[in-house]
């Protein structure tokens, strides 16, 4: 007759009380007869059989009640021995050390553009858990014509952030799935991207589901005549949807410009001596410009960040090649005027609505149209020879460069747009 279970596990539990009671000594289960160790209260001794623990799932282990501190299971869903340690279950013993990745830390660079191959801005990264140091290579899928891929070698343990480039050519706006996998790791992450085709404007990528900061392939004019080009998109500040016309080391004049490749970074080299007005297709007379500066190349963040929205002023500051030709805010209010429009500190997070006057009675940009010394802007003070130090003058006044509240140095200017 065969025992239940339950009859057996407390018959064997009760031989083993009943001898150590009897015998007040360590326990010895073996076919020799042999006693116990002394150190242990249960010897168990065999060289044809083993000592079988528990076997059950995660789920099934983690439905346990109230597990004691030191209990032993063997994991079928791992494939593990663990033990409970009076708060958590410990990970699997006896495991060969080795590097996984973290699928929650991915993050997608710039979104591939439909005929184009991929650029550096088109990447993924994703942190890896390092405990071995050794080579490594992490690859995705080709989807839709396109794929990415990294390898290296961990010269550290601890949190390792790793960038996969693409490569290849997205051949349908779509969005397509990838699944990375690493060399010594059975774990697998997913992500994402989206393929899309040239859009005429940062804030047209971001309708379209971009969302990252970096360079794009913006066409403003469409079908016309001119070819596309790279900008710089913000996709996260005010909004996001900007376009970068402006890059230049030191302050320039009021005045339009040729495109240039200094309209794909925050840290320009040389001076860019006006507004590129390339954006004139898509931006009207009610568009929003955006004025930003620093004075150290490499920030990542502005001294100053003025918003102004729904306003003439990018047209008017790229009607011409000449400074001469454009008047802007000058000579102290009395000269041409562009409106009162609604503004933001975006550092600060001030605003003034639409129609609220700066708090001298005007805005003066210029001292007149053709003085190349001056092009400033200002939040709620005068612009130029108002207040030096209220910390949102941007551009130069009489030929010295203002940024913030600190002047006479040589900063690092731009201006955006948003249609």
């Amino acid at each position: 007759m065969k025992l239940p279970s339950n009859k057996i596990i407390f018959l064997l539990f009760f031989f083993i009380f009943f001898v150590a009671s009897n015998y007040a000594q360590n326990v010895g289960i073996n076919s020799s007869g042999a006693s116990a160790d002394p150190s242990a209260a249960v010897d168990i001794s065999s060289t044809t059989t083993g000592f079988l623990l528990p076997r059950m799932t995660t789920t099934q282990r983690d439905a346990i009640p109230t597990p004691a501190t030191g209990l032993m299971v063997y994991n079928l869903s791992d494939n593990c021995l663990q033990y409970y340690d009076g708060g958590t279950w410990s990970p699997c013993l006896g495991a060969a050390l080795k590097n996984e990745m973290d699928c929650s830390s991915i993050s997608n660079g710039a979104n591939p553009i439909v005929g184009q191959a991929l650029t550096a801005a088109n990447s993924i990264t994703i942190d890896v858990v390092v405990n071995v140091l050794s080579t490594y290579t992490i690859t995705t899928n080709t989807a839709n014509g396109y794929s990415y891929s990294a390898s290296g070698t961990f010269g550290s343990t601890g949190i390792q952030t790793v960038t996969l480039t693409g490569s290849g050519t997205p051949t349908a706006a779509q969005t397509d799935a990838f699944t990375l996998t690493m060399n010594g790791s059975s774990t697998t992450c997913n992500t994402s991207i989206t393929a899309v085709t040239i859009q005429p404007s940062c804030k047209a990528y971001l309708a379209a589901g971009s969302t990252t900061d970096g360079d794009y392939t913006i066409d403003p004019d469409g079908a016309g005549g001119n070819a596309p080009v790279d900008c710089y998109c913000d996709m996260t500040t005010d909004g996001g949807g900007w376009t970068l016309v402006a890059s230049s080391k030191g302050a320039f004049d009021d005045q339009s410009m040729p495109y240039h490749s200094e309209l794909t970074t925050l840290s320009p080299t040389v001076l860019n001596n006006g507004i590129w007005d390339g954006m004139n297709p898509m931006v009207g007379a009610n568009s929003d410009i955006r004025f930003s500066a620093k004075t150290t190349s490499g920030a990542t963040t502005f001294d100053v960040d003025l918003a102004f929205y729904a306003c003439t002023w990018y047209p008017v500051l790229t009607a011409s090649t000449s400074d001469a030709s454009i008047c802007f805010y000058d000579n102290d209010g009395n000269g041409t005027q562009h409106g009162l429009p609604a503004r933001k500190n975006i550092i600060s997070g001030a605003t003034l609505p639409a129609g609220d006057q700066w708090n001298v009675g005007y805005l003066e940009g210029e001292d007149s149209c053709g003085d190349t010394g001056d092009f400033t802007v200002d939040f709620d003070n005068r612009g130029m020879d108002g207040t030096q130090t209220d910390g949102t003058d941007w551009g130069e006044d009489d030929n010295v460069q203002k940024c913030g509240s600190v002047q006479s140095g040589t900063y690092y200017f731009f201006i955006w747009v948003r249609e």
